[in-house]
Order: structure tokens, then C-alpha cells, then sequence
């Protein structure tokens, strides 16, 4: 934002204008924050998600391949 109109707003006294000014960039400020907060947790506690995911997966395909190698009555008659 250019600080003339800020000086503009604030020198020709106009009070709806400086209260409009100060809402928004109040409301920005509180949306924007907490937007910035939520992703940055998402992102912080995905690494829990993940890694319980890979872990049964990878143990999934080793116990099909354990499976297939060494087994003793066939999957599928």
C-alpha cells in the first residue's frame, strides 16, 4: 500500500475511510496467519502420516513376495 494514501487518510481526518483501512488490514492479518499456521502444522505432522503408511506397505509386498518364493500350497488353484 502506498503511504500517501495512508498520509492522505490520516491528515484530511476522514474516519470511516481509516476505520475501513485498519478492518481489513486487521481481518488480512488474522485470516492470513492462521492460513499460514494450519498449512505449516499440516505439513509438520504429515511426516507421521507417511511413515506408518510406508511401513505397511512395504511390509505388504514383502510378505506377498515371501509368499510367492517360498511357499508351500499355491495362491490360486
Amino acid at each position: 500500500m502506498n503511504l500517501s494514501v495512508i498520509h492522505d487518510v490520516v491528515l484530511k481526518r476522514n474516519h470511516s475511510a481509516a476505520q475501513s483501512f485498519g478492518w481489513t488490514h486487521g481481518t488480512l492479518l488474522i485470516v492470513v496467519t492462521q492460513s499460514h499456521l494450519i498449512i505449516h502444522n499440516l505439513f509438520e505432522g504429515m511426516i507421521w502420516f507417511i511413515v506408518p503408511n510406508s511401513c505397511v506397505i512395504c511390509n505388504d509386498i514383502m510378505a506377498y513376495m515371501f509368499g510367492f518364493f517360498f511357499r508351500r500350497t499355491p495362491l490360486i488353484k
